[in-house]
């Protein structure tokens, strides 16, 4: 009987706490869920950043390396790539594999090649140093192996 008498008086002042309770419940909760849905993507999207940028090189210190992706320089073709020797700027000999023009390689590709690569190592595979996709260009950059290719030694 103390409830009807109440909402009987109130009947307004409990309908506005009501709706500032369920507002503010409703609207809390939708911040929460945009709050965690920005901050799982973006750790996605700085993770996936930092595995690829971790090893990017310049297109002007690829250029410089190779002196401008010089003949001279020019150690084989590779399918549709050809491969320079060259001197990074601390001073690493490196290879330096540069995809033709229209070899049919899209930059997603070229990037799950790089992080695929960044991955991997072992005594008996040249490592990867870094690689430039300026300017939409797609080259990686290895280390540099004395003596030849492998088929030299076979």
């Amino acid at each position: 009987m103390a409830l009807l008498n109440y909402h009987k008086y109130f009947p307004l002042v409990h309908k506005k706490n009501v709706g500032l309770v369920v507002g503010s419940v409703v609207g809390s909760m939708s911040f929460i869920c945009i709050l965690a849905f920005g901050i799982l993507f973006g750790l996605k999207h700085i993770r996936r950043l930092t595995v690829i940028r971790g090893v990017n090189i310049s297109f002007a210190e690829v250029q410089r390396a190779t002196n401008n992706f010089d003949n001279e320089k020019l150690l084989g073709e590779v399918g549709f790539e050809n491969v320079y020797r060259g001197t990074l700027l601390d001073g690493r000999k490196v290879a330096v594999k540069r995809a033709k023009k229209g070899s049919g390689q899209d930059l997603r590709e070229f990037h799950t090649e790089i992080k695929i690569l960044s991955k991997i190592h072992h005594r008996h595979l040249v490592s990867l140093i870094g690689y430039c996709d300026e300017k939409s260009k797609m080259i990686i950059v290895y280390e540099f192996m004395e003596n030849g290719t492998l088929s030299d030694h076979s």
